[in-house]
Protein backbone atom coordinates (compact mmCIF):
# COMPACT_ATOMS: atom_id res chain seq x y z
CA UNK A 1 0.00 0.00 0.00
CA UNK A 2 2.92 2.65 0.46
CA UNK A 3 3.14 3.12 3.64
CA UNK A 4 6.51 3.48 5.67
CA UNK A 5 7.36 0.99 8.12
CA UNK A 6 9.32 2.80 10.35
CA UNK A 7 5.89 5.66 10.62
CA UNK A 8 3.69 2.73 11.47
CA UNK A 9 6.13 1.53 14.36
CA UNK A 10 6.55 5.45 15.82
CA UNK A 11 2.83 6.07 15.69
CA UNK A 12 1.77 3.18 17.02
CA UNK A 13 4.25 3.46 19.85
CA UNK A 14 3.45 6.32 21.33
CA UNK A 15 -0.30 4.44 22.02
CA UNK A 16 1.65 1.67 23.52
CA UNK A 17 3.98 3.96 25.52
CA UNK A 18 0.53 5.27 26.93
CA UNK A 19 -0.96 2.06 27.87
CA UNK A 20 1.95 0.93 29.86
CA UNK A 21 3.05 4.15 31.70
CA UNK A 22 -1.12 4.10 32.68
CA UNK A 23 -1.18 0.53 33.73
CA UNK A 24 2.35 0.68 35.44
CA UNK A 25 1.23 3.91 37.63
CA UNK A 26 -2.13 2.71 37.97
CA UNK A 27 -1.14 -1.11 39.42
CA UNK A 28 1.56 0.99 41.63
CA UNK A 29 -1.25 3.38 43.11
CA UNK A 30 -3.87 0.42 43.59
CA UNK A 31 -1.03 -2.08 45.27
CA UNK A 32 0.53 0.83 47.61
CA UNK A 33 -2.77 1.46 48.96
CA UNK A 34 -3.84 -2.32 49.30
CA UNK A 35 -0.33 -2.67 51.16
CA UNK A 36 -0.44 -0.22 53.24
CA UNK A 37 -3.67 -0.31 54.56
CA UNK A 38 -3.43 -4.14 54.96
CA UNK A 39 0.13 -3.82 56.76
CA UNK A 40 -0.90 -1.34 59.36
CA UNK A 41 -4.60 -2.28 59.96
CA UNK A 42 -3.90 -6.12 60.99
CA UNK A 43 -7.67 -6.82 61.35
CA UNK A 44 -7.90 -6.75 57.58
CA UNK A 45 -4.13 -7.63 56.11
CA UNK A 46 -5.51 -11.54 56.30
CA UNK A 47 -8.64 -10.51 54.06
CA UNK A 48 -7.01 -8.29 51.59
CA UNK A 49 -3.91 -11.13 51.80
CA UNK A 50 -5.92 -13.88 50.77
CA UNK A 51 -6.91 -11.33 48.13
CA UNK A 52 -4.06 -10.68 46.80
CA UNK A 53 -2.87 -14.27 46.92
CA UNK A 54 -5.55 -15.49 44.94
CA UNK A 55 -4.79 -12.41 42.30
CA UNK A 56 -1.03 -14.01 42.42
CA UNK A 57 -2.59 -17.32 40.87
CA UNK A 58 -4.05 -16.02 37.87
CA UNK A 59 -1.49 -16.49 34.63
CA UNK A 60 -1.27 -12.88 33.41
CA UNK A 61 -0.57 -13.73 29.72
CA UNK A 62 -3.72 -16.52 29.23
CA UNK A 63 -5.58 -14.21 30.81
CA UNK A 64 -5.10 -11.30 29.19
CA UNK A 65 -5.90 -13.21 25.98
CA UNK A 66 -8.92 -14.52 27.40
CA UNK A 67 -10.32 -11.38 28.11
CA UNK A 68 -9.25 -9.41 24.90
CA UNK A 69 -10.92 -12.16 22.91
CA UNK A 70 -14.04 -11.80 24.97
CA UNK A 71 -14.36 -7.81 24.86
CA UNK A 72 -13.40 -4.79 22.40
CA UNK A 73 -10.10 -3.71 23.30
CA UNK A 74 -10.04 -0.27 23.86
CA UNK A 75 -6.87 1.61 25.43
CA UNK A 76 -8.76 2.58 28.85
CA UNK A 77 -9.97 -1.38 28.96
CA UNK A 78 -6.55 -2.86 28.40
CA UNK A 79 -4.93 -0.53 31.08
CA UNK A 80 -8.28 -1.36 33.32
CA UNK A 81 -7.60 -5.24 33.03
CA UNK A 82 -3.57 -4.87 33.20
CA UNK A 83 -4.21 -2.82 36.64
CA UNK A 84 -6.48 -5.38 37.37
CA UNK A 85 -3.58 -8.30 37.05
CA UNK A 86 -0.91 -6.33 38.53
CA UNK A 87 -1.50 -4.55 41.62
CA UNK A 88 -0.67 -7.78 44.00
CA UNK A 89 3.11 -8.35 43.43
CA UNK A 90 3.39 -4.66 44.56
CA UNK A 91 0.61 -5.17 47.70
CA UNK A 92 2.44 -7.79 48.86
CA UNK A 93 5.95 -6.08 48.77
CA UNK A 94 4.22 -3.03 50.33
CA UNK A 95 1.97 -4.95 53.18
CA UNK A 96 5.61 -6.74 54.42
CA UNK A 97 7.42 -3.20 54.74
CA UNK A 98 3.96 -1.06 56.01
CA UNK A 99 3.62 -4.59 59.04
CA UNK A 100 7.60 -3.39 60.24
CA UNK A 101 7.05 -0.02 60.15
CA UNK A 102 3.42 0.04 61.59
CA UNK A 103 5.43 -2.04 65.03
CA UNK A 104 8.40 0.89 65.30
CA UNK A 105 8.48 2.75 68.25
CA UNK A 106 7.89 6.29 66.21
CA UNK A 107 4.24 5.03 64.70
CA UNK A 108 3.13 4.44 68.82
CA UNK A 109 4.91 7.89 69.83
CA UNK A 110 2.39 9.40 67.32
CA UNK A 111 -0.43 7.50 68.26
CA UNK A 112 0.20 8.46 72.07
CA UNK A 113 0.54 11.74 70.37
CA UNK A 114 -2.98 11.92 69.64
CA UNK A 115 -2.43 11.64 65.65
CA UNK A 116 -5.02 9.92 63.98
CA UNK A 117 -4.72 6.69 62.14
CA UNK A 118 -4.82 8.29 58.60
CA UNK A 119 -2.27 11.12 59.78
CA UNK A 120 -0.15 8.32 60.66
CA UNK A 121 -0.67 6.46 57.53
CA UNK A 122 -0.51 9.08 54.95
CA UNK A 123 2.26 11.63 55.00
Amino acid sequence: MGHDLLSQVVWGAGTTFEVAVGAALGAVLLGFRVGVFSGYYSRFGAVLGDVTDIVLTFPLIPMVVLIASLFIATDLFVVSVLIALLWAPVARAVRTQATVVSKMPFIKAAKTSGYSDLETVVP
